[in-house]
């Protein structure tokens, strides 16, 4: 059994020696196991002399790969270990997700008040940062031993890998509902039966919800009805609508107090922003473009052509300069309103 050393050193060399410091590493290995060949031969007795002697060859090989690369072994190593603990950070916060999303059910129910919270987009913001969220409750052993449960009995595939392609909408309330809706055959409310959602994903209720749902019992959570929401929905088209009317007044005062509307636009398919000026009693100045010569007539305003900057300026000076009969230019916007279109097109059309 002492021959293999004989060989060692040659076979480092032919293999991995690189310096004299891989070669000083392998003598060191080499003497390691020639000072224990005693109980080398013990453990061995009745082996092929040959492939002993392969055994404590590779051995000598990979504890001198391992030496020799020890730091990045080590990085290695690390990496490793990064990888599992982000992955175990992933499926903690499924379980912080998972209570918020409980909470976001009582609170749209009106059943709790959340300090902070006044409106539903509050609880997105946790989504990125559910760690720190005020409003969650710190992890359990129970709650962690249901989540080792559920990756022992779920298919790798539905438990939010990076490497595969499901991403649940975790605090998408709106979009759960009505999938909870969907598949327990529950009628929805008003409100969500004609409620539009733009959804960029289309997975479902996440299974690790149903999981916590069956031996947490909170499945009824997603049952209760959202008074929040549709709320702040009519309050939000309310003052949208109150921006508009607003806008609208704004315009219209503007028109009551100028003394000529003018747009020389090129193109105008018809013209009804000088009806609208027209309707307030302005004389308007546009350019004899596109649908303008048929809404601006001489006693309602003046035409130019258009691109002509002259012509422009002095049609401006000559129509501030005129006395307009206001009559005239109600008369004109009448013209063309709803109740004399209807009948005009009641008169061309055979009884």
């Amino acid at each position: 059994m002492e021959e293999p050393f004989a060989h060692f050193v040659k076979y480092f060399s032919d293999r991995i020696l690189d310096s004299k410091d891989s070669l000083k590493l392998a003598k060191e290995i080499s003497a390691d196991l020639k000072s224990k060949m005693p109980a080398i031969k013990t453990y061995y007795y009745g082996y092929h002399p040959q492939s002993v002697q392969t055994i404590l060859e590779q051995y000598a090989y990979e504890r001198h790969r391992f030496t020799k690369d020890a730091a990045y072994f080590a990085r290695t190593a690390e990496e490793i270990v990064m990888k599992f603990r982000s992955k175990a950070e992933e499926f903690i916060q499924q379980i912080q997700y998972k209570k918020l999303f409980n909470l976001q059910c009582l609170w749209r129910a009106g059943k709790i008040t959340l300090p902070g919270v006044e409106i539903c987009e509050d609880f997105n913001r946790w989504e990125y940062d559910i760690f720190n969220c005020p409003h969650v409750s710190v992890i359990t052993q129970e709650e962690v031993d249901l989540m080792i449960r559920f990756l022992e009995e779920t298919p790798v595939e539905e438990q939010y890998a990076d490497e595969v392609p499901y991403h649940y909408d975790w605090l998408n309330y709106p979009y759960l509902k009505i999938c909870f809706a969907d598949r327990e055959g529950i009628e929805l409310d008003e409100f969500y039966q004609t409620y539009v959602l733009c959804i960029m994903d289309d997975n479902g209720i996440p299974p690790w919800y149903d999981f916590y749902d069956e031996f947490m019992y909170t499945k009824h959570l997603l049952g209760l009805t959202d008074v929040k929401f549709p709320n702040e929905i009519r309050y939000t088209r309310l003052h949208a609508q109150f921006l508009r009317d607003e806008k609208k007044k704004k315009e219209i005062a503007e028109l009551r107090t100028c003394r000529l509307f003018a747009l020389p636009s090129k193109k105008e398919g018809f013209g009804l922003v000088f009806l609208e000026a027209m309707a307030h009693g302005r004389p308007c100045l546009g350019a004899s473009a596109g649908g303008i010569p048929e809404v601006i007539t001489p006693e309602t305003g003046v035409l130019t052509a258009y691109g002509d900057v002259p012509g422009l300026a002095a049609g401006c000076i000559a129509a501030l300069q005129r006395d307009w009969d206001e009559a005239a230019i109600l008369a004109r916007a009448r013209h063309f309103s709803y109740s004399q279109f209807r009948s005009q097109l009641a008169s061309l059309l055979p009884a």
